[in-house]
């Protein structure tokens, strides 16, 4: 009788390790259908990401966050943060970053107040703190009063941060012959939608011993009508990495804002599906007819720039968000 007890014992433990095994296999298809192992790496406190060693101490980050934006710029003086992504990526961004040495935070750019932006900022600044946060001055109506934007207001509050208002023309001396532009929003525009109030920032580096300057322009959610105000003032917007605005809509990137920024790369911060067609096939085209090599999160994970002596080396970390 104890022979059969163990036997049964044994087949019934035998079907649950196979049913355990039918689950965790049909688990891991649909997170790896679905791009979502950055859940897992957070929800266990693990990252698969990797340090990157920079041969001039100058890097640009493009971090993986889905349907939304988050860069990272680091010099051997400074590190600064550009957006978060939505607020179930904090937990990736902030494995990110501990990957890359940061250990704080000496400048935030909220480019805009909308969640896939800012969802997950309040989690980092608990996490990392942050000396300043520029922000966009948007008007009244257009003050957003989502979870998000309180919970970013509160770790603000919380942390002592100093805000600063984002003014075209302000320039922000981030060490080792960096430094970042603002370069929009203008004091006197006046925007029916919040997107237009992004902050366009300009951030461009010198290799002193090559005199070979690498640069990047960072540009929100700005749609037609924001790029149009800075096309016709005739700012200087040229540069080599362009970081396509609203993640490939079609209400962005006119031909004569792609002209005017001639840039190398563009790189789109999109999550695969999304349920806004982004990128539009229309932006691509005509991205694709101005030589500009593009490089989407969705299809390449994290994108690295390395600002070297010999200009701009870019790498991918496909999986490691």
């Amino acid at each position: 009788m104890q022979k059969g007890n163990t036997q049964a014992r044994k087949s019934v433990k035998n079907k649950a390790v196979l049913a355990l095994l039918g689950i965790v296999a049909a688990v891991s298809v649909f997170i790896t259908a679905n791009g979502r192992w950055h859940e897992i790496y957070s929800f266990f406190g693990l990252s698969g990401n990797k340090a990157f060693a920079s041969s001039d101490g100058v890097s640009v980050h493009f971090i993986d966050v889905g349907q939304g934006d988050c860069a990272l710029i680091i010099t051997p003086e400074n590190n600064l943060l550009i957006d978060s992504g939505e607020r179930e990526y904090s937990g990736a961004v902030i494995n990110y970053l501990r990957a890359q040495g940061v250990r704080k935070l000496d400048f935030i750019i909220v480019s805009h107040p909308h969640s896939d932006h800012i969802g997950g900022m309040g989690n980092i600044i608990n996490e990392f703190g942050a000396d300043r946060i520029i922000m966009p001055r948007v008007s009244e109506a257009l003050i957003p009063t989502t979870t998000a934007f309180e919970r970013l207001l509160d770790s603000i509050s919380n942390s002592g941060t100093e805000v600063i208002w984002a003014e075209s023309g302000m320039i922000f001396d981030l060490g080792n012959n960096s430094r970042l532009e603002v370069i929009a929003p203008f004091s006197d525009s006046e925007y029916e939608k919040l997107n237009d109030y992004s902050i366009v920032a300009k951030f461009t580096h010198t290799a002193e011993e090559a005199s070979v300057s690498s640069s990047f322009l960072f540009t929100g959610d700005i749609e037609s009508i924001a790029e149009n105000d800075i096309t016709d003032r005739e700012i200087d917007i040229r540069a080599d990495v362009l970081h396509v605005a609203h993640h490939g809509s079609l209400t962005s990137s006119t031909a004569k804002f792609l002209n005017m920024v001639s840039g190398r790369y563009a790189v789109i911060s999109v999550g695969s599906p999304n349920s806004y067609n982004h990128p539009r096939d229309e932006v691509l085209n005509r991205i694709e007819r101005r030589d500009y090599e593009i490089l989407r999160t969705d299809l390449h994970g994290n994108i690295v720039f390395d600002c070297t002596a010999g200009g701009l080396s870019v790498y991918v970390q496909k999986g490691n968000a």
